[in-house]
């Protein structure tokens, strides 16, 4: 008896865990109306320095200066943000991906990008991702432009004003042994491609090209749990953004 409480209790999180989920990402029952983009003084110090540590930036830290992950460029600290990949306000979402809930402030799952970059890849404000990065064999990131008004636009993505669309296939710089979560960062390209669909500025079969990362990604033993329920959760978003663009 106890161990059937035990498994209904487990149902009900996964239950209440999925419902949550579908908050997370644009389109899926709501746009996302809550921003957690922030400046650097509104961040807390200790955890910039933990993630200025893990990525090996300390000594420009002397400086005031910081490097962007996807640029490459050097710009006051003000100007370059210590972006989360989960928002901070979905850590009990981590378990999703097989990890533990204080995960959420972990350097992996943060990039510092410049400000214009980090609201392209988490536009919270209108609900649309404009860029995502795609993994290729090699374990390397690409930006990617989902969105092509932005190029079209020729918008600054930072203080340079580099363009968006000079950056576009460039490789996020990132120190060997130093990965961000590739799961999550892969999940939200896949995420970042139906929503195009849904924003119809993508097409289906642009998004079904796409092959989640932990669909072919090596597998432990631990593994299998959290990779069905994702699987599961994909395919379900799928057909549903699917279903309501033929019914358009």
């Amino acid at each position: 008896m106890a161990e059937l409480m035990a498994e209904i209790e487990l149902l009900r999180k996964r239950a209440e865990d999925a419902d949550m989920y579908e908050t997370i990402f644009p389109g899926i029952l709501e746009p996302w109306t809550e921003s957690v983009i922030s400046s650097p003084e509104e961040r807390d110090s200790q955890f910039r320095k933990k993630v200025i540590a893990h990525y090996r930036q300390g000594k420009f830290r002397g400086r005031k200066r910081l490097v962007c992950h996807l640029s490459g460029e050097k710009h006051d600290k003000s100007l370059i943000s210590a972006a989360h990949i989960l928002p901070l306000c979905r850590s009990s979402l981590m378990p999703l991906y097989g990890l533990k809930e204080d995960t959420i402030n972990s350097p992996r799952n943060n990039l510092l990008l410049c400000k214009p970059i980090e609201e392209a890849f988490d536009n919270r404000d209108c609900g649309v991702w404009d860029i995502c990065f795609l993994r290729d064999l090699h374990n390397n990131f690409h930006m990617k432009i989902v969105n092509n008004t932005l190029a079209f636009a020729n918008s600054p993505a930072t203080p340079n004003n580099t363009p968006f669309k000079k950056l576009a296939g460039c490789k996020l710089e990132i120190p060997k042994g130093r990965e961000p979560y590739h799961r999550i960062l892969a999940h939200h390209a896949w995420q970042a491609h139906w929503e195009g669909v849904r924003k119809k500025y993508l097409e289906v079969a642009d998004a079904e090209q796409y092959i989640p990362y932990h669909q072919f990604s090596w597998s432990g033993p631990d593994d299998s749990k959290w990779k069905e329920d994702l699987t599961r959760y994909m395919h379900h978003m799928r057909q549903k953004i699917k279903d309501k663009k033929d019914k358009v």
